[in-house]
């Protein structure tokens, strides 16, 4: 038996029985036997090398590209080598590398938003970064809409199925993203089923405050004529089920176990109990549907009845609701993401890379006031994070103020946007009705600090 270095498998080496040994002054044999020990144990180094090769870019996952930085083939070889001395090889290439930023071509691009959270601002993003594209080496990027269904999931793996090709730029609708870390990322970072070569994936996520978002919906969805046709058919108390499992039932693993809880089953109780308590109770609404009741009833409570829409996911609703816990829930599996490879480097003692621009799943969280508010600079933080410095300053700059520009001629037109919910009277009054109430102003408190922390952490240093 010998031990493989630094391996814990045995590789059994079989002696062939004396009986059939051909006699020891065989020249040729002995010529024969040489050459098969030699190729054995040059087999067993490349067996050996290529499984601890193997094994880290496994990391835990079926995907071998779970692991997979382009321009560190060469120390993964050293790697396979000399093991220990991977970690400071790979600090001294990031110091001397570190102002080369990679080829964009070489990620995925996913631009992440929910009801109310930008509908119109996430398509004019996508249409910048892929203008962008055409001052790198590759002209032409594909986009896509929606491509892995919205508010749906696996029932196997409770997130959707993703294919997200290198180059490609695209936009989704209020993803669920219910699995747990390690296969998110494995999601995340594998490759399409053509075999591309993908070095990552940078992903945009647009949030916003909640109480803006609750309050928003309401005013939204309480025009007459409805804006959307959907909101007809959505049955408040009664819950979606998703292969048979209820909205709570796959958010709350997530927000339940936080420190403190962001929303816990007696939330959704409380919830629940409000919806009852309002919802064709009236003498003059026992038959009326969701729209109805958001027309007839007084203000705080048309308030409070579209905002269950946003908090929980009722029935007829998998056009716009529940999108307030989701977007939470997919702030903090995002971290969970990045954090399950930080934890794959730490295992195998591979450095973190030193530029920000080379790790495998970079998150940008923005807000859609920072866009209303700061259009240049953050439109300029976005192609930062989108191409460093593949294009150059004086480009994004001019995209910016470009974006800039139009922006405000748009604020200024009296053109009808089908998706803008243009600011009504009432809104800092609705908006303090829920920061006082005892239900809704603790759940969207609690998201709100996520959401903010959030922001901080991607904001400039």
């Amino acid at each position: 038996k010998l031990k493989a270095p630094k391996d814990d498998r045995l590789i059994l080496c079989c002696k062939l029985p004396p009986d059939i040994m051909p006699p020891k002054n065989n020249a040729s044999f002995t010529a024969k036997a040489v050459l098969g020990t030699t190729l054995a144990w040059i087999s067993l180094v490349v067996f050996v090398s290529f499984s601890n090769h193997y094994e880290l870019l496994q990391l835990g996952s079926s995907n071998a590209n779970f692991y997979d930085h382009g321009h560190r083939r060469l120390s993964f070889i050293k790697y396979n080598l000399r093991q220990e001395s991977f970690a400071a090889q790979s600090n001294l290439y990031a110091t001397i590398h570190v102002s080369v930023d990679p080829d964009p071509n070489e990620f995925a691009f996913l631009i992440i938003h929910y009801h109310k959270t930008g509908h119109d601002l996430s398509h004019e993003l996508r249409d910048i970064i892929s203008g962008a594209f055409r001052n790198t080496n590759m002209p032409d990027v594909d986009t896509a809409e929606n491509k892995f269904g919205k508010r749906k999931h696996n029932r196997r793996t409770l997130c959707p199925n993703m294919f997200l090709t290198a180059g490609e730029i695209a936009v989704q609708a209020a993803p669920n993203f219910f699995c747990d870390a390690e296969t998110f990322a494995e999601m995340l970072l594998r490759r399409t089923r053509d075999g591309r070569p993908k070095r990552g994936i940078k992903i945009l996520h647009l949030v916003r405050n909640p109480f803006d978002m609750a309050v928003s919906n309401y005013n939204y969805h309480a025009q007459y004529p409805t804006p959307e046709d959907w909101i007809e058919d959505v049955v408040p108390c009664e819950p979606e089920l998703f292969y048979r499992e209820e909205f709570d039932q796959l958010i709350l693993p997530t927000l339940s176990t936080t420190v403190p809880p962001i929303m816990t089953k007696d939330d959704v109780t409380s919830i629940h109990t409000i919806c009852q308590s309002m919802y064709q109770t009236q003498s003059a609404l026992k038959t009326a549907n969701f729209f109805e009741h958001l027309l007839h009833l007084d203000p705080h409570s048309g308030l409070e009845l579209a905002t269950i829409l946003q908090l929980t996911q009722p029935k007829g609703s998998l056009m716009g609701g529940g999108d307030i816990p989701r977007m939470a829930n997919n702030i903090i599996k995002l971290k969970q993401a990045q954090s399950a490879v930080d934890k794959a480097r730490a295992l195998h003692h591979v450095a973190k890379p030193q530029n920000p621009h080379e790790e495998m799943i970079q998150v940008l969280t923005l807000s859609t006031a920072s866009f209303i508010h700061q259009p240049k600079d953050t439109t300029l933080r976005l192609l930062e994070f989108a191409f460093g410095n593949a294009v150059s300053s004086e480009i994004k700059e001019g995209i910016a103020r470009e974006y800039e520009r139009r922006y405000l001629e748009k604020m200024h037109s009296d053109a009808h946007e089908s998706h803008v919910t243009h600011t009504n009277i009432n809104t800092e009054i609705f908006r303090n009705f829920l920061t006082q109430d005892r239900v809704f102003g603790k759940v969207l408190g609690s998201i709100a600090g996520l959401v903010d922390e959030a922001l901080r952490e991607s904001s400039p240093e």
